[in-house]
């Protein structure tokens, strides 16, 4: 009998107004890394995943670990994450498959540079005037997820920084924003506000700044 194994994220909530990101985010000497990665790609977009419950994303999740475990291949434990972070966490449903590709690339200490790889993907996705809109839409989710997921510990460094901050500040610093489509197209599929994944990220940074001064 497979086992799943529940990692804990924290879900951001969304019940923002603002469309992008307009102060200038606070950047560590860290923020930026000169790894580059391998596109990460979508094969899956947020409407397709919406029709998905937990024991079909489940096993969506388990083919991705099988693949890896045929080939070899890192790159297809990050579409499994990639996949899982393009639906929206109604209900914790991504807690309770991430592990099932999670736990293989931590084995690998592949995490970090998967988290690494998405945020470039898909902030560069989000980038594009010419990508079609459910697909931005779908970016914006993946980042909302990481976001979310980079939470707990980020609140945490204060002055000591560390990967989670360096990633919240590279998400921030990308100023990523939606499209008139996209926006048009989240508003009517998922009845959320248009907030920048950006936008989410810089207002965490600011809320942390708050405190460290207040200490």
């Amino acid at each position: 009998m497979k086992k799943i194994i529940s990692t804990s994220i924290v879900v951001l909530g969304l019940g923002f107004n603002m469309v992008s990101c307009t102060s200038t985010p606070t950047q560590s000497q860290s923020a930026a890394s000169d790894k580059t990665f391998p596109e990460v790609p979508m094969n899956h977009n947020f409407k397709q995943l919406k029709l998905q419950d937990v024991d079909q994303l489940t096993e969506m999740m388990y083919e991705k670990a099988e693949e890896f475990r045929q080939t070899d291949d890192i790159n297809k434990l990050r579409e499994g994450v990639q996949m899982a972070f393009s639906k929206t966490n109604e209900d914790g449903i991504i807690d309770k498959v991430i592990s099932i590709v999670r736990v293989p690339l931590e084995d690998r200490d592949e995490w970090e540079n998967t988290i690494e790889a998405l945020i470039d993907s898909n902030t560069k996705r989000m980038a594009d005037e010419n990508l079609r809109a459910d697909l931005q839409v779908t970016a914006a989710i993946v980042l909302e997820n990481i976001v979310a997921d980079l939470k707990p510990k980020f609140t945490k460094q204060y002055q000591t920084g560390g990967f989670e901050t360096n990633m919240m500040e590279r998400i921030a610093q990308a100023n990523v924003q939606f499209s008139e489509a996209a926006q048009k197209e989240r508003r009517l599929n998922l009845m959320r506000t248009t907030v920048s994944p950006s936008v989410l990220a810089q207002r965490l940074i600011e809320k942390k700044l708050e405190s460290l001064k207040k200490k």
